[in-house]
C-alpha cells in the first residue's frame, strides 16, 4: 500500500477523529438551530405596529399597523393597563388613535404599571408595550419589542443594533424602514403641522454627522390628528445596497427646530443577517477543540513513535526520513481539510434547510479557510513539538501549555495591553492584532470579514487581507520545515 495512503487512513479513519467530528458537526448543528429557535416564531410574522403615547388633556395614543409591505391594514386595537382592557377601537386603514380623560397622577400610575397597545388583524396579532418611570411627551421605546422592524417580506419583532431599520428620539418621533417605505411618527407642538422630512445614508464610521448628500423623501400619504401636528405620515425611500447608517432630519419650519435620528442600517434583510450571523457561530466550537484532537495525532504518528524508538525500527527499512515525516505531515494536512470541509458544508446545509436560505458561496469559504487555517496552524505547530521534544511527556505538556495560551489567555493579553475592559474600541483592535500571532487566528478573521459584510462590525484599520493570508501561511509553513530540518538531522538513539 502507498506509505501516504496507509498514512493517512491512520489519521482521518482513526476512531477518535471520526467520533469527534461527528460530535462538533451535531453541536454546530444544535447550535444554529438554538438560534433558529429563538427567532422562528418572528420569521412569520405578518403584522406590525408603530405606535406612540404622550399626555396632553388626557393620555393619546396614535399608531399604525402596517404588513411586511408597510402598508396598511384593518383590524383591532386595545389598550390594556397591568392586564386590563381599559378601551378599544377598530381601523381600516390601519392608522388609529385613542384619547382617554386621565389626569397626570394617574397616567404616571397606569404607564409605571404598564400600558400596552394590542392589535389584532386578519394577518395576525402584535402588541406594544410601554413602561416608564418618568413621564413626558414622546414616542416611548422601553423595551425591545417596542416597534416592529420589516424589510423586504420579513418580519422581525425584537431588537437588533445592527440591523438600523428602527430609530427614535425619546422626545417627539420614531420611524420604521420598510422596503422602500419611511413609517414616520411624529409627537409634536401644536401648530405644527408643515415639517419637512429629509433622509441620508452614511458609512459605518459616521455616527453623528448627517450625510452630506440628503435627499428629500416624496411623501405618499400624511395624517395628522386636529390640526396639531401629532401624526403618522409615510414617505417613498431609496434603499441603499450598501451597509451604513440611515439618518432622518426633521425641519419644523414654525419653530426653526430640527431633529435628527440615526440608526445602523444593513442592505441584508434580518433574515439574512440572522443566516449569515448563525455560520460563524456554528463553527466556532469545533475551531476552538478540534485542534486537541490533531495534539493526539501527533503524539501518535510521531511523538510516540520517537520516544518508544518504533521511529529507529522504522528507519531500517528502505525508507527515508524526509518521506516519513512529508507523508504523516501531508496525511494530516488532508484529515485537517476534509475535516473542515465535511464541518462547514454541514452547518450551511443545516442553515440552507431550516431558514430557506442559502448562506453565499464566498461565506463557504471564508468559513472553510478559517477553519482549515486554525487546525493547520497548531498541527504545525504540534508537529515542531514534537521533534523538539523527545520526551513523549515533554510533548504532551508543552503542547497543551501552548494550546490554553493561544486559546485562553491570548484574550486575556488583549486586555492587558488596552489598559482595562472598558477600552472596547482598543480591545478589540489589540485582539485582532494578536491574532496575527496566533496560530488559531484565522477564524476569527474570516468571521470579522463575514460580519462586516452583513454590517455587523465597523472596518478595523488593524485588519489587512494580505497580512492576514501571510501570517496563517506563516503559521503553516515555517514550524513544519523547521521541523522537517530537525528530523533530519536529530540522534534517534
Amino acid at each position: 500500500m502507498n506509505p501516504l495512503i496507509y498514512d493517512f487512513r491512520r489519521t482521518f479513519l482513526r476512531f477518535s477523529v471520526l467520533f469527534f467530528l461527528a460530535i462538533f458537526i451535531l453541536a454546530g448543528i444544535g447550535i444554529v438551530y438554538s438560534s433558529y429557535s429563538s427567532i422562528a416564531k418572528n420569521i412569520t410574522q405578518k403584522t406590525n405596529m408603530i405606535a406612540g403615547i404622550w399626555e396632553e388633556n388626557g393620555t393619546n395614543i396614535i399608531g399604525y399597523i402596517f404588513n411586511n409591505q408597510g402598508d396598511g391594514v384593518s383590524g383591532k386595537v386595545e389598550v390594556l393597563v397591568n392586564g386590563s382592557l381599559i378601551g378599544s377601537t377598530s381601523t381600516q386603514t390601519g392608522y388609529f388613535r385613542l384619547k382617554f380623560p386621565l389626569n397626570g397622577s394617574e397616567l404616571s400610575k397606569d404607564l409605571e404599571k404598564g400600558i400596552k397597545v394590542v392589535a389584532s388583524t386578519s394577518l395576525g396579532y402584535v402588541e406594544v408595550p410601554f413602561q416608564v418611570q418618568y413621564i413626558q411627551i414622546g414616542a416611548v421605546q422601553p423595551s425591545n419589542q417596542f416597534i416592529s422592524i420589516v424589510h423586504e417580506n420579513i418580519s422581525v419583532n425584537y431588537f437588533n443594533s445592527y440591523l438600523g431599520y428602527f430609530g427614535y428620539a425619546p422626545n417627539n418621533e420614531a420611524f420604521s424602514l420598510v422596503d422602500g417605505k419611511l413609517i414616520f411618527l411624529y409627537l409634536g407642538n401644536s401648530g405644527e403641522v408643515n415639517y419637512s422630512v429629509y433622509y441620508g445614508y452614511s458609512n459605518l464610521s459616521e455616527v453623528s454627522v448627517f450625510p452630506v448628500s440628503q435627499t428629500s423623501a416624496t411623501i405618499s400619504k400624511t395624517l395628522m390628528f386636529a390640526g396639531t401636528g401629532e401624526g403618522i405620515s409615510i414617505f417613498h425611500v431609496k434603499m441603499s445596497k450598501t451597509n451604513g447608517f440611515f439618518t432622518v432630519k426633521l425641519v419644523l419650519p414654525k419653530s426653526n427646530e430640527t431633529s435628527i435620528i440615526s440608526s445602523r442600517y444593513s442592505a441584508l434583510i434580518p433574515l439574512e443577517v440572522d443566516v449569515m450571523s448563525s455560520f460563524p457561530s456554528g463553527v466556532s466550537l469545533f475551531a476552538t477543540l478540534f485542534p486537541i484532537i490533531f495534539l493526539y495525532l501527533v503524539y501518535s504518528m510521531i511523538s510516540k513513535p520517537l520516544g518508544s524508538g518504533a521511529m529507529e525500527f522504522l528507519l531500517a527499512r528502505p525508507i527515508t526520513r524526509d518521506s516519513i515525516y512529508i507523508n504523516r505531515f501531508i496525511a494530516g494536512t488532508l484529515t485537517a481539510i476534509l475535516s473542515s470541509g465535511i464541518l462547514t458544508l454541514s452547518i450551511g446545509l443545516t442553515i440552507s434547510l431550516l431558514y430557506g436560505i442559502s448562506p453565499p458561496f464566498n461565506f463557504y469559504g471564508l468559513i472553510f479557510l478559517g477553519i482549515t487555517g486554525d487546525i493547520m496552524g497548531f498541527f504545525s505547530l504540534y508537529t515542531l513539538l514534537a521533534i523538539l521534544i523527545k520526551k513523549t511527556s515533554g510533548y504532551l505538556g508543552l503542547s497543551i501549555v501552548f494550546y490554553l495560551i493561544f486559546t485562553i489567555f491570548w484574550g486575556t493579553l488583549a486586555l492587558l495591553l488596552s489598559g482595562g475592559m472598558f477600552n472596547l474600541s482598543a480591545i478589540e483592535r489589540n485582539e485582532y492584532l494578536l491574532d496575527y500571532f496566533n496560530p488559531g487566528g484565522s477564524l476569527s478573521f474570516s468571521e470579522y470579514y463575514i460580519l462586516r459584510a452583513i454590517g455587523e462590525v465597523n472596518s478595523i484599520s488593524v485588519v489587512n487581507p494580505a497580512f492576514v493570508v501571510v501570517s496563517s501561511l506563516l503559521w503553516i509553513i515555517v514550524p513544519s520545515i523547521i521541523g522537517l530540518i530537525r528530523f533530519r538531522r536529530m540522534n534517534l538513539i
